[in-house]
């Protein structure tokens, strides 16, 4: 249980963002004009190219991914624009994305800074677990379902930066309860905040009800696929199993089926891959706090659980 202590930093968060004292972590520039130039319909690979060439970085890690082993069968790319154009520009975005959030998950608290590095490893994998599953549904798109992996717990940057400048001493279990709490409201003003558009935010947010699939129903079902590698979960009473179209033969046998698929997705974002790090999937600690040792269903019933302490 939280206790007193903690449910007034809550409160604390809740009146600060409300009075607009809460500070959001910058995005940095290279990630805000990507992000702005995939949102123009008109689109051009020179605007992509001007607005990223200039960061040494981001562009060797585009050309390493262009010549990751996704695109075996392709000649090797040497230039950033022949990355581009491999890539396309939503995949573009999200390895953008994925490398300058990845630079901005740091504190100079070790438990903070520890948990920051593992809710992002794992949101990594949760992310090459949604490519794939959306690669093999058609109501999909497999770089959107991407995204939406890779930022779904994205609330935890900010509440972990504040929970620092407060300077509240937590023990990793109260940390990760904490979090739990605030995260999914604040990861969704966060990317308002950022000026992502309503479709990506309610990726975030969506509601895991009703009969029709959603974004958060494949993310919900990559982070149980995750989780199920280290424990068993109770797949026939996964909704989200039912909305995909999907039954418990394919969830338990997912990760060993399309194993090599998770490593092309994996390669997609720059990770290490099985054929350089052994058993990817099961190395990736997951973030366990006491509310939730057991399996929960869905974003969004995290997300009430969140909203009922209010």
């Amino acid at each position: 249980m939280i206790d007193n202590n903690e449910l007034s930093l809550i409160d604390e968060v809740f009146k600060a963002i409300e009075g607009g004292k809460f500070d959001f972590p910058v995005l940095p520039d290279v990630a805000n004009r990507v992000r702005d130039l995939v949102n123009n319909s008109e689109i051009s690979a020179r605007e992509v190219f001007a607005a990223i060439s200039g960061d040494i970085a981001i562009s060797a890690h585009l050309i390493k991914v262009a010549n990751s082993a996704a695109y075996s069968d392709k000649p090797a790319v040497e230039h950033v624009h022949q990355a581009i154009s491999r890539l396309g520009y939503m995949q573009v975005h999200n390895l953008v994305l994925e490398l300058t959030l990845g630079k901005l998950l740091h504190a100079k608290n070790q438990i903070i800074n520890q948990y920051l590095t593992r809710n992002w490893a794992r949101s990594c994998e949760v992310a090459a677990v949604c490519y794939v599953l959306a690669k093999n549904n058609r109501q999909f798109n497999a770089d959107q379902a991407m995204l939406a992996g890779l930022l779904h717990n994205i609330g935890a940057l900010p509440v972990c930066l504040y929970i620092e400048q407060a300077g509240l001493e937590l023990d990793e279990v109260a940390l990760c309860e904490l979090v739990d709490r605030l995260q999914f409201r604040v990861g969704a003003l966060l990317l308002r905040a950022w000026n992502f558009p309503d479709t990506m935010v309610k990726m975030i947010e969506d509601r895991l009800d009703g009969e029709r699939a959603s974004y958060a129903d494949i993310v919900s079902m990559a982070d149980l696929l995750v989780q199920s590698s280290l424990q068993t979960v109770a797949w026939h009473e996964v909704a989200a199993v039912r909305r995909l179209g999907l039954d418990v033969t394919f969830c338990e046998g997912f990760l060993q089926q399309f194993a090599e698929q998770l490593d092309l997705a994996r390669g997609l974002l720059g990770m290490e891959t099985k054929n350089s790090q052994a058993n990817q999937t099961r190395e990736v600690k997951p973030v366990i706090s006491r509310s939730r040792m057991k399996v929960r269903v869905g974003l969004l019933t995290r997300l009430a659980n969140f909203l009922g302490i209010r």
